[in-house]
């Protein structure tokens, strides 16, 4: 646990210093792993989609699936919460691959 909770403060520091002294580098550094774990997260769903499983249109939530994780990530790191970001990204991405299914 102790190393989740590290990773959690180190993202949050990393953050904040972004948000408040906003450098190029950082911001390079930022955008550069936003793509690498959007693609990644885009290939998944890709990949469901290749195997008949997921929707089609279900590509089109990409964007908007990986930005509302990464805010319940930094919200649930903001309130004190970091024991129960997995618990909560797994129900809210269970829930909406639910409605992405094909039945």
């Amino acid at each position: 646990m102790h190393h989740k909770r590290l990773i959690s403060e180190s993202f949050t520091k990393s953050l904040s210093l972004s948000l408040v002294e906003p450098k190029k580098e950082m911001i390079t550094f930022h955008a550069q792993c936003n793509e690498s774990y959007f693609s990644w997260f885009e290939a998944i769903l890709q990949d469901g989609i290749e195997k008949d499983e997921l929707k089609e249109e279900s590509l089109l939530l990409a964007k908007g699936l990986f930005v509302m994780a990464d805010g319940m990530f930094i919200q649930n790191s903001v309130i004190g919460k970091e024991e129960s970001i997995q618990k909560d990204l797994d129900s809210f991405i269970d829930t909406i691959f639910d409605l992405m299914e094909k039945k």
